[in-house]
């Protein structure tokens, strides 16, 4: 037992440091600006690729998740992120992936909805907290309602599309997808990290 033991967790630290050693195999590799991944994200879609940017924010309830300035992406590890890297300049070595839904994700998510909006009439119905909060859109108006949908006011709450008009979106371009054979829509794209590290600023002289 003691053999096998000594055995995996020798694995588990090989992959470890092939993991954190694969970004100095990058060296010879000109990274790719946030800019140009932005621009190219659809057909770079399963390839391993270096980006060079600035961390712009990191996950504060998970940790695993990494944002660089000005990316249309976001970068996703099985690892926690050192909170160390914030403002600083790396390069991230990873494979980059659709974020995708499905039907049962966005019945998901429309449940959700559903459950906020009920919490949104309880609330409304308790005038001092009605008085702290505006609704999200006037969903208990019978006007706005079909077939048992939440019909979107269309309004933007927070400077970000109203929800349930986003839920729309998603269901109209799955049901287009249905039809040439896809059971999922892209909803973004992120970096599966394989390594991360800083970069040197260079001194002038």
């Amino acid at each position: 037992m003691k053999k096998s033991f000594f055995g995996v967790m020798a694995l588990a630290v090989a992959f470890v440091f092939g993991t954190m050693m694969s970004c100095d195999k990058q060296e010879e590799v000109i990274p790719m600006q946030v800019a140009e991944v932005n621009a190219q994200l659809d057909s770079l879609v399963g390839d391993t690729i270096l980006i060079e940017g600035t961390v712009e924010h990191i996950c504060q309830h998970s940790g695993m998740k990494l944002v660089l300035e000005g990316a249309e992406f976001h970068c996703v590890s099985e690892t926690v992120f050192a909170d160390s890297l914030m403002g600083q300049k790396v390069r991230v070595n990873g494979v980059v992936c659709e974020q995708r839904m499905t039907a049962e994700d966005i019945a998901q998510m429309e449940e959700m909805l559903r459950l906020k909006h009920e919490q949104d009439s309880i609330n409304a119905a308790n005038p001092e907290v009605a008085a702290e909060k505006k609704e999200c859109c006037n969903h208990n108006d019978s006007t706005k309602v079909e077939e048992g949908e939440h019909k979107c006011c269309g309004e933007h709450h927070d400077g970000e599309e109203c929800p349930c008009k986003k839920l729309a979106g998603y269901k109209e371009q799955l049901a287009k997808n249905m039809e040439e054979g896809k059971d999922y829509i892209v909803v973004g794209y992120y970096v599966q990290v394989l390594c991360v590290e800083t970069v040197a600023e260079e001194v002038a002289e």
